[in-house]
């Protein structure tokens, strides 16, 4: 319990847990609206799907670490990709990303990262709309926006949720890319949660407060559990229900 007050009552924490939240919070809302518009433009039946396609699935199957180390090469101040396109406006253009916006360095990185995944579920649960429901209210009428939220929103609104409910836990879980790219600097500008139990482990050799941070954590991961479980299981059962119909 002492561990847990010394973890508690440190104002590093407190930034920390901040930090995590809109880490967590920033990163899944731009996932999703990314993966959901680049789902939209392939199911849309768009010139050059495979490609597009393809080219969003490499993101996701990188390697964490090469995806990290890609990134620091993007935002390098002398001869990173972005500083030198840059410069061909402003010649005295010298932005060092990672240390002057480490935090939104790192949840671009994330986010580029992520969203094909959050593409392929949305795509599926596209795919998995009668394309009857989409004729039936074309026919009465309905234009492109009206059967986005009439028609599609609603098919996919237990997919979204467990897609929300899975990247809040990664989000809180998140480590490598992070490690990688800042180690959660400079100073915690970009630490979260678990930059902070590595630091307080082996960098700290505080053991005892690493362990409360642990177990915080995982009370953290398990509560949103607690939540995905009755999701997905509701799900289930409203597909059961329309194999029965």
């Amino acid at each position: 319990m002492e561990n847990f007050e010394r973890v508690y009552s440190s104002p590093e924490f407190r930034v920390i847990l901040r930090q995590t939240i809109i880490w967590t919070v920033v990163s899944l809302s731009l996932r999703i609206f990314i993966g959901f518009s680049a789902a939209l433009m392939m199911d849309s039946g768009m010139k050059g799907k495979t490609f597009f396609r393809i080219s969003t699935l490499i993101p996701w199957v990188l390697p964490s670490i090469v995806a990290a180390n890609t990134w620091r090469w993007v935002y390098n101040p002398d001869f990173g990709l972005i500083n030198m396109f840059m410069r061909q406006f402003i010649p005295e253009f010298g932005v060092v990303w990672i240390r002057d916006y480490a935090l939104g360095a790192v949840i671009a990185s994330y986010v580029w990262t992520g969203f094909p995944f959050i593409m392929l579920m949305i795509m599926a649960g596209l795919q998995g709309i009668p394309q009857d429901y989409k004729e039936a209210a074309m026919i009465d009428g309905a234009n492109s926006v009206q059967l986005f939220w009439h028609i599609i929103l609603p098919n996919l609104k237990s997919i979204l949720m467990i897609i929300t409910v899975l990247e809040l836990i990664t989000g809180f879980n998140a480590f490598d890319l992070i490690f990688t790219m800042t180690g959660g600097g400079p100073g915690t500008q970009s630490t979260i949660l678990g930059i902070l139990i590595y630091n307080l482990a082996f960098v700290n050799r505080d053991f005892g407060r690493a362990s409360a941070a642990s177990v915080i954590l995982l009370a953290i991961v398990i509560l949103f559990f607690l939540v995905y479980a009755p999701i997905t299981a509701a799900g289930n059962r409203r597909k059961e229900k329309r194999g029965a119909l």
